[in-house]
């Protein structure tokens, strides 16, 4: 089973236990996490025209909404290439030129 699978099943099985919390508030039930994944993922392969093996760069901080893109990343059949968002703009380029990766901004400017 790959994790994206994983989600689905805890989706179903656990959809109103909690899945992902910022601090000591919860932020997403299981459920709700797989279905927002369901949504990116098909945006990223519909809207953005990734394909499947395709590399994503995720330049973000650690918050709960990284493991929301990471896991749509995922579920779409992409590869994920995590990039520290404290890096000046030109190294975040140089890494995802590195990794053959778009860079994309997480609020989905370019």
């Amino acid at each position: 089973m790959n994790v994206a699978a994983w989600l689905e099943k805890c989706g179903r099985s656990y959809a109103d236990r909690p899945a992902i919390a910022r601090g000591t508030s919860l932020h997403l039930s299981f459920g709700a996490w797989a279905a927002r994944t369901r949504r990116i993922a098909a945006q990223l392969l519909g809207g953005l025209g990734c394909r499947a093996g395709d590399r994503v760069a995720i330049t973000m901080t650690n918050c709960p909404e990284f493991l929301e893109a990471e896991f749509a990343i995922w579920h779409a059949g992409l590869v994920a290439v995590p990039s520290i968002s404290l890096r000046s703009g030109r190294m975040t380029l140089l890494g995802c030129s590195i990794h053959q990766a778009p860079p994309a901004d997480p609020k989905g400017r370019y």
